[in-house]
């Protein structure tokens, strides 16, 4: 019942063998059917790691989550399809900060026929499929890069601008329960970027939808829409309709 339930969550009816093409469209349907949303935090509700309480917010409910729930459940589904895959640990960049501290952020890896995969659909706008470590990856016009900084991995993605840093980590297996501190401190710290600012995102046929705070932003490769969202049944409108997102308490 698990497995086909969340199958049935982000639309995916095609082969489930431990391979790098289930891997990669299961990945893929993850980010178009799952959001990354950080909404229960600003309601001040408790984030539950359990899988039954995972499953029931994301997979019965219709929710999202952040990336120890979003990851955390995925590498669930994943194990129930007998792929090779760990938990393991990352810490964000913060351009004023640095890198941040072990267990700020939850990632899979994934190994199939002795290449190993960074697998992550619990960091907003990443790659659309999982990253071969110590490799350049080009997907939905952006790039990628995993490679070694010091005794880590550094993930970082080709910008305008230059190369983005994104997060650091390392190989080692890690338990869910590791990261309940940083979870804890990501939803009650005034220094947690969680605690700061409202998002929700998800990625789109053609580019992304996302609310950030009071504004709404529906941006593809030719065009963007912002929309100040100004009453309560106007947000709960573009939860529903953007976001698939109708079962939420907000009292």
């Amino acid at each position: 019942m698990f497995v086909e339930s969340y199958l049935k969550r982000i639309g995916y009816s095609g082969n489930i063998s431990p391979s790098i093409e289930t891997l990669n469209k299961l990945h893929a349907h993850h980010l178009f059917n799952i959001p990354f949303e950080n909404i229960d935090i600003h309601i001040r509700k408790p984030l539950n790691l359990e899988k039954s309480k995972l499953y029931n917010k994301i997979i019965t409910n219709n929710r999202g989550g952040i990336c120890y729930e979003l990851n955390g459940l995925f590498f669930h589904l994943l194990k129930s399809l007998n792929f090779n895959t760990w938990i393991i640990s990352g810490r964000v960049f913060d351009k004023t900060k640095g890198y941040g501290p072990n267990y700020d952020h939850l990632a899979l890896i994934v190994k199939i026929e002795k290449k190993e995969y960074l697998v992550d659909v619990g960091f907003g706008d990443f790659s659309l499929t999982p990253l071969i470590i110590n490799s350049t990856v080009k997907n939905t016009n952006q790039t990628f890069i995993i490679d070694k900084l010091k005794d880590n991995y550094r993930v970082s993605k080709k910008t305008k601008r230059g190369i983005k840093p994104l997060y650091i980590f390392k190989k080692e297996e890690q338990k869910i329960s590791n990261f309940l501190e940083m979870s804890l401190f990501h939803q009650t710290s005034s220094n947690s970027k969680f605690t700061q600012n409202l998002l929700i995102t998800i990625k789109t046929a053609d580019g992304r939808d996302t609310i950030t705070n009071k504004i709404y932003k529906s941006k593809s490769r030719v065009n963007e829409v912002k929309e100040e969202i100004k009453t309560l049944s106007l947000f709960l409108e573009k939860l529903n309709n953007s976001f698939g997102i109708s079962d939420i308490s907000l009292s």
